[in-house]
């Protein structure tokens, strides 16, 4: 585990005795003496008297190890009180002793007071957080949380974590949340459903990477984690939310949530009907992806999760899991539109031309996705992701236009109606496969990626154009079927290992196949129209290889990468009388280098260096970029 941030270490209240001698520096520890845990944010007030030259005094705070220093001056009398919430004080005194360079007294041990201060005995009866080695415990009995609140009140209130666009994070980073120490629901399920009274703590620590806790070497991968205890009484057991909102006019909106807390076969229900301008795209037991939209859509979706979690027999840094969830989601929107506009020609009539439209769209969505990783045994893992979703969808479009002059009575010009409709159905498949094997201090994975996707596209189109000056009526009927077959199939081998104590070195060899094949058919009143048709394939060959490598000492972090990769392209299309044949060759060079420094908490100053080169050319570019990043 990382160490935390200081901005998790709050309030400070309790004493301590330290001798103090003739040195530069005055160092110091201090631990629980019932528990021998650290204690961290400890406020020590330090007086250091010279008959000479009076008193001087300032106050230190203690780290997440509850270590302190400061510089002194050689000989004086010290006078020091650590206070800290909680504990008792005693101020004690010591004069120092020449000889040395650093006060390094013994750990000092401090039990808790027999009662609280007066300024905080209202607010402070209980203890909000304590320190656990390198993790934050949060109590949520010491938080004035209203009946029925949900997880998400009490993490808004947490010292270091906030919620931003709906994302959970910590001093401005991103953060994970786990239940029990798994991995067992989604972030969104874990805020909305869980209550408050249910949760026994909530610990915050920071987490590395698989690599790193095999190697020692920070390869970039670290996680910061809000580790959420439930209390055995609610474990194995659903909990259930229900909303239903009306708005103004016609909109509404229901949602039932359902789901079973569990470490090992979590379960999840989820349904939505509704009239509003939230679209839900798709609800698994991995999370949600919604948008806002302008207008209501008529909405109804359902979906049913179901995850199963285990531990191998042997020691692993992540426990076993697979899950599958299945759905189907239906939405329809509809919009309406006018327009008016007047448009001035030189030497002619002004006209104004008038539009009135309508669009209508119906949608079906019927996923299945499934998500695993398993330990094959302590050097082997392999992941495996699936999904196959069915897609149907209408569209259907009216419009209406009227030109007439803008001067006098308002003659008509012309006048014009279509109406149209086109549906698309087709399967994607998508599946995404990694094997990992892991020796000494690096690792090595086999990569396969398939991505294929089948959609017909069919429709027709009906329009009258009427044009008063010449008295014509002239009528268009067409009509189109265009299939679409895409194929994206990409293997590769991927490498990291460390070469060095703050050294992490990242090769990636990927070699992908892209095909593609269009069939755009078209008919004008009946007959075909071979002008207006075509077919083309597609058929593309990358090869790629990287390497990296990343350095990082305290604050400070840089990436150097290089890129080469050759890519073969091939086209051939066919429209009317055309048919051709194109093909070319790329080979290109990317070189790339990322410095960083964290200056404080949430801002970190960036440098970017790229080099970009056409091999078989003469085509060159370079990238410089320094910027300053606030969370």
């Amino acid at each position: 585990m990382m160490p935390m941030k200081k901005a998790w270490l709050l309030f400070a209240i309790m004493s301590v005795a330290l001798l103090s001698a003739r040195a530069e520096i005055l160092k110091g520890r201090v631990v629980d003496a019932e528990t021998g845990e650290q204690l961290s944010g400890v406020r020590i007030e330090v007086t250091e008297s010279a008959s000479e030259k009076g008193n001087m005094s300032y106050t230190l705070t203690a780290d997440t190890a509850g270590c302190f220093y400061c510089p002194m001056q050689a000989g004086n009398i010290l006078a020091i009180t650590a206070k800290y919430f909680g504990y008792g004080s005693e101020p004690v005194r010591r004069i120092g002793m020449s000889g040395n360079d650093t006060i390094s007294p013994d750990t000092i041990y401090l039990r808790p007071g027999a009662e609280l201060m007066r300024e905080v005995a209202v607010d402070a009866r209980m203890r909000r957080f304590y320190m656990r080695g390198d993790t934050v415990v949060f109590n949520p009995d010491a938080f004035n949380m209203e009946e029925g609140d949900r997880l998400v009140a009490l993490i808004e209130r947490l010292p270091g974590v906030s919620i931003r666009d709906g994302k959970l994070l910590w001093d401005g980073e991103s953060l994970k949340m786990m239940m029990n120490g798994r991995d067992a629901l989604d972030e969104a399920m874990l805020l909305n459903m869980v209550p408050v009274k249910a949760v026994e703590s909530v610990q915050a620590y920071g987490r590395s990477g698989e690599l790193q806790e095999r190697t020692g070497v920070a390869d970039g991968n670290e996680e910061r984690v809000l580790d959420v205890r439930i209390k055995p009484g609610f474990m194995d057991r659903f909990h259930t939310e229900a909303q239903a909102k009306v708005y103004a006019g016609k909109e509404y909106a229901v949602n039932i949530d359902a789901t079973k807390l569990s470490d090992t076969d979590p379960f999840m229900v989820y349904a939505r009907v509704a009239n509003d301008p939230e679209r839900v795209d798709y609800r698994t037991i991995n999370g949600r992806g919604f948008r806002q939209a302008c207008l209501p859509i008529r909405q109804q979706v359902g979906a049913v999760a179901y995850r199963h979690l285990w531990k191998p027999g042997y020691e692993v840094k992540r426990d076993s899991r697979w899950d599958i969830t299945a759905g189907a989601n239906h939405w329809d929107e509809t919009g309406e539109g006018w327009e008016s506009m007047l448009a001035f020609v030189h030497d002619a009539t002004p006209i104004r031309r008038m539009t009135t439209s309508r669009v209508y769209t119906h949608n079906l969505k019927v996923p299945l996705d499934f998500a695993s990783y398993f330990n094959l045994g302590q050097r082997n893992t392999l992941t495996v992701d699936m999904n196959v979703a069915y897609a149907r969808g209408r569209r259907d479009d009216f419009s209406e236009l009227e030109t007439m002059e803008a001067e006098g009575p308002g003659t008509e010009v012309n006048a014009s109606t279509c109406n149209a409709m086109a549906t698309t159905e087709g399967v994607n498949v998508k599946g995404n496969t990694r094997l990992t094997h892991y020796f000494k201090k690096s690792s090595v994975a086999a990569i396969v990626r398939v991505d294929y996707d089948n959609a017909k596209e069919e429709g027709w189109s009906q329009g009258e154009y009427q044009y008063f000056r010449h008295g014509t009526v002239i009528t268009d009927s067409q009509r189109f079927s265009t299939p679409h077959h895409r194929l994206n199939a990409t293997m590769g081998l991927d490498f990291n290992g460390a070469t060095g104590k703050r050294t992490m070195f990242h090769g990636m060899w990927e070699s992908s196949y892209i095909y593609s094949s269009l069939d755009d058919r078209r008919w004008r009143d009946g007959t075909p129209d071979l002008e207006n048709s075509a077919c083309r394939r597609d058929n593309n060959w990358d090869n790629s290889f990287t390497m990296e490598s990343t350095y990082k000492k305290g604050r400070f972090s840089m990436k150097r990468s290089m890129r080469a990769s050759i890519i073969r392209e091939r086209t051939r299309y066919r429209r009317a009388a055309l048919d051709t044949l194109a093909t070319r060759t790329l080979a290109l060079m990317r070189s790339f280098m990322e410095a960083d420094y964290l200056l404080r908490p949430q801002m970190m100053l960036k440098g970017t260096l790229a080099f970009d080169n056409k091999l078989w050319g003469t085509e060159r570019s370079v990238y410089v970029r320094l910027c300053l990043s606030v969370a």
